[in-house]
């Protein structure tokens, strides 16, 4: 992991764990996410390994609250769509991360799981896959991938090959936002955080999951009891431990699963601000959670968990530590049924003495709102369907792309299947921000409300006032920094001139074509093709319909991922035609 030299004795830290990373000391006791202080043999599955062939955690398994354990915080759910990410870094080590399969080919996770290594800088999205010179990368789906990495790393001539029966599948290639890296390598999981990964195999029997491309809704009324009031499931195979103990144990390839509400939607530099009194640069929104501890406010209550967003803890609270990054953020009691809102990037903790994913921590995600149109581009399966009227399957005419299942959007309160008029914000998503940023321990009560941007002691607004605290200004006196005894402010971004911070006017969608994804599209064959890193070409899958009136005439070999018909369409095979 990437660890900045912090001199104070308590500050904030903004965590990422880096496959490669070595451990870095700052302060009693030092920590490194990421660091293989737990190692796993695969061939055995028992006992630590020698060193260089560690097994690594890659990037924020999740740690559940007190009374619980890390065994009764595993997932009971065999097969999910959320997958454990290996990738074979080909020095001894494993790069592991979580993801979510979002149709039978693409899985959804972080970019700063593939965007380090030195096959994946420089915005080449090539470094991963299955030709020469790439790094072999596969996910397992299901709840123990024990025997899934032992099939797919350890097979002999059958290594890096995909095992249906195992719930393990190759990955053929991975694409990644860049804009992840515009801030330097040091910082590539604080924006734009957006990876998907093609599998060489359609998935079988691993269901797929929806991801919503509208922004949520600020909520009516904020509570002490429920924060936000949007309920969401957190899920990842990396470490495990205690609310106390933080991640004390490591990576044993299971995947678990907590519950926690969302915290705020708004970005690092108004945690930044409101605690220390200084932004950091970071503008971007994330959605974000926190850990409470259940005893806060009774005695023997943890002394780190000040809540830092306003909410209790419920019965099976959780947050995220390292290899469960890229992992989904769902939401689901909102809707009629439960979607992806965002991929986990990494976490924060707020005193140097404080464990890692202990009570008192936060984690942030990317919400994919602000990259759907990113996604849909780069989402390597279509979904198509013939035109009304007879054509020939060749004739690029004839066929439409199609809404995908997977995009949900926000319509009248409703959760439909559709994509937002506008184009994603990027890294320049600001706006709609919700939630409190609080500091609440002994006598202290004060809050900032940051989708109203309305100070608040002891539950009350205080008059507006304007002062001015290390450089920056604060409407409503909201740097807490006078009072949070021994916070003291951090810049972590090293890049405080983010020219993005600006929101810049959306703009309307491009026409639709078969390289942006966007439904509409027409020109093209649905014909299958695999990824070749030495020509540069991209995978493109496709799920075909017919169910217009008409007849298709298959005169040549087409290849597809799946095919329906249905209605009164009709499909001919001529001769020396195959499907």
């Amino acid at each position: 992991m990437n660890n900045r030299a912090i001199p104070r004795a308590m500050s904030a830290r903004h965590i990422a764990l880096l496959a490669t990373s070595a451990l870095a000391t700052f302060g009693t006791p030092a920590f490194a996410e990421g660091t293989p202080d737990f190692m796993m043999n695969v061939a055995q599955g028992t006992g630590a390994v020698p060193a260089g062939d560690m097994m690594v955690e890659h990037s924020p398994q999740v740690v559940i609250s007190e009374p619980g354990t890390p065994t009764t915080a595993r997932d009971t759910n065999d097969v999910t769509g959320i997958g454990q990410m290996i990738i074979d870094q080909k020095t001894g080590f494993l790069g592991l991360c979580t993801g979510t399969l979002i149709n039978p080919r693409t899985v959804i996770f972080a970019a700063h799981c593939v965007n380090e290594s030195p096959q994946g800088t420089a915005m080449n999205p090539w470094g991963y896959g299955t030709g020469a010179g790439q790094l072999p990368i596969g996910f397992g789906f299901k709840a123990d991938n024990l025997a899934g990495i032992r099939s797919w790393f350890l097979a002999g001539t059958n290594q890096y090959k995909t095992s249906v029966g195992n719930a393990f599948y190759n990955v053929n290639q991975v694409i990644y936002n860049p804009q992840s890296l515009s801030l330097g390598l040091a910082n590539n999981f604080l924006q734009a955080d957006v990876a998907l990964a093609s599998l060489d195999t359609p998935a079988r029997n691993v269901p797929t999951w929806t991801i919503l491309l509208s922004q949520l809704p600020a909520p009516g009324t904020i509570t002490s009891a429920t924060g936000t009031g949007y309920h969401v499931i957190e899920a990842g195979y990396g470490r495990n431990g205690t609310g106390t103990s933080g991640d004390s144990g490591g990576i044993d390839y299971r995947r678990r699963v907590a519950e926690n509400f969302i915290g705020i939607l708004g970005s690092l530099d108004d945690i930044d601000s409101f605690l220390f009194g200084s932004p950091s640069g970071l503008t971007q929104n994330l959605y974000q959670t926190d850990f409470d501890d259940p005893k806060r406010g009774l005695p023997g209550a943890n002394a780190y968990d000040f809540n830092i967003f306003k909410d209790n803890a419920l019965p099976k609270e959780g947050i995220t530590a390292g290899g469960d990054s890229g992992g989904p953020l769902i939401l689901d009691k909102t809707f009629s049924k439960p979607t992806v809102i965002g991929v986990l990037s990494g976490g924060s903790r707020y005193f140097n003495a404080q464990p890692s994913s202990s009570y008192g921590t936060s984690s942030f995600y990317q919400p994919l709102y602000l990259f759907w149109d990113y996604i849909a581009a780069n989402n390597p399966y279509r979904y198509v369907a013939a035109k009304a009227g007879d054509g020939d399957w060749f004739d690029a005419s004839h066929w439409v792309t199609t809404l995908d299942p997977a995009y949900q959007i926000i319509v009248n309160g409703q959760l439909v299947n559709g994509i937002p008029t506008t184009a994603g914000d990027g890294i320049n998503g600001t706006s709609g921000k919700f939630g409190q940023i609080c500091y609440q321990q002994g006598r202290s009560d004060e809050c900032l409300d940051i989708g109203t941007n309305t100070y608040l002691v002891n539950g009350r607004p205080v008059p507006a006032d304007t002062v001015v605290t290390g450089g920056a200004t604060l409407a409503n006196n909201k740097s807490v920094a006078s009072f949070a005894d021994g916070l003291t402010s951090i810049n972590e971004a090293q890049g405080a001139g983010n020219a993005q911070a600006i929101a810049a006017a959306a703009a309307a969608l491009p026409t639709a074509t078969l390289a942006n994804g966007l439904p509409g599209a027409t020109n093209f064959v649905p014909n299958n093709v695999d990824p070749d890193a030495a020509t540069r070409r991209n995978a493109r899958y496709f799920d075909v319909t017919l169910s217009n009136a008409g007849t298709t005439t298959l005169s040549g070999t087409a290849t597809v991922d799946r095919f329906t018909i249905n209605n009164q369409a009709k499909l001919t095979v001529a001769s020396g035609g195959s499907l």
